[in-house]
This record gives C-alpha cells, sequence and structure tokens, in this order.
C-alpha cells in the first residue's frame, strides 16, 4: 500500500487524509450526541478499506490504528466494523480486541453473491455457528439487485431458508436490506420483513 502511495503522489497525504476523517467521524458523532440522538447501534465502517481494495494486513496498519482512536474517543459507543468476504475471517476478526466487540461482524455484506445478487448459502449455516459459538447475531444482509429483481417466490425461498438455517442452528438471526436501488419497491422490502415475522 505504502509503495502504491509513494508511486502515485505525495506518502504524507495518506495519513493527512486519514487524520482529517478521523477527526470529522469523531465531530459527526458528537454533533449526533449532541443534539439528542442515541449512538446505540451506531457503527463505523469504511467498506473499501476491505478486500479486494485493501488487504487485511494494509487496514491493520494503515486504517484500524484510526478506528480505534474514533472508538476510544467516543467512549465506546460506536462499533467500528471491518467488513470480511469469509467465515475464516470473521474468526480472525474476533482475536482482535476491538473488533470482537463490534456491531456487524457477522455479517454476509461483502461474501461472494451470484450473478443475481445473492449471498452463496455455502457461506450461511458456517456464519450462524460463529455466531453462535460468540454469543452474536449473524446479520443477513437482502442485497438490492436480488430484492429489486427476484421475484416474491424467491425471495421468500430465501427467508425461509436463512430463518429456516438459523433455528435448526439455534442462533441469533437479523435480516436487513442492505439497499433499495432505483427500481426496487419499498413493497417488496416490506414483504421481506413480513415473512422474517
Amino acid at each position: 500500500m505504502r509503495d502504491k502511495i509513494r508511486r502515485f503522489g505525495n506518502p504524507d497525504i495518506y495519513p493527512a487524509i486519514m487524520e482529517l476523517t478521523t477527526q470529522i467521524s469523531i465531530r459527526m458523532f458528537q454533533l449526533a450526541e449532541e443534539n439528542g440522538l442515541s449512538l446505540l447501534g451506531s457503527s463505523l465502517v469504511d467498506q473499501y478499506a476491505a478486500k479486494p481494495i485493501m488487504s487485511r494486513e494494509d487496514y491493520f496498519k494503515y486504517v484500524h490504528p484510526y478506528r480505534v482512536r474514533v472508538w476510544e474517543t467516543l467512549d465506546k459507543k460506536v462499533s467500528p466494523g471491518y467488513f470480511v468476504p469469509s467465515p475464516q475471517e470473521t474468526e480472525q476478526n474476533m482475536q482482535d480486541p476491538v473488533l470482537a466487540k463490534g456491531f456487524g461482524v457477522f455479517t454476509n455484506y461483502i461474501f461472494p453473491q451470484t450473478p443475481e445478487g445473492l449471498t452463496l448459502p455455502e457461506y450461511d449455516r458456517p456464519m450462524l455457528e460463529l455466531a453462535k459459538k460468540h454469543k452474536q447475531s449473524y446479520t443477513y444482509l437482502v442485497h438490492g439487485k436480488y430484492l429489486r429483481d427476484a421475484s416474491e417466490a424467491q425471495l421468500e425461498a430465501t427467508v425461509q431458508r436463512i430463518c429456516g438455517l438459523a433455528k435448526e442452528v439455534r442462533a441469533n438471526l437479523m435480516v436487513s436490506i442492505a439497499s433499495v436501488p432505483p427500481g426496487a419497491s419499498l413493497e417488496k422490502a416490506n414483504f421481506v420483513f413480513r415473512l422474517v415475522e
């Protein structure tokens, strides 16, 4: 990472950018709290500070120290998150004392997907078992492309599969909508939530 920065520009620019974004992040959360908003459930995530854009080693060297600073400055109320593309790396995250306390550690957000936008089903059982082992919830995100393009029958089959698996494993599960892209209806999002109930 550092070599790329040196090759393409000023090596001091990255620390300056990270310092600025760290200060902005801290202030943004402070303003929210000062204006009566609870930080409960708040998280600090940079989806671009993850594979394939940034290696795990580079994340811990160049990004994580800034996130820890935000977390500590805000009295550990804001959960730092680091999205990973596999259950094995999720297990590695649990070795870090800060990430282990994070909200959203167990999520399928950047797991490999089918061309339709559905997370590959073979990731679900290992993630549910891992979440259960660490007494956490697995957040299963229905991605926007899948929400938009899938039929109600396909959505129902997906929700039944993931909820049935969570019951079988006896793990906590949260089903969420990653986004509602143009062309997707809020009715379909509500349909998914009704199915979960």
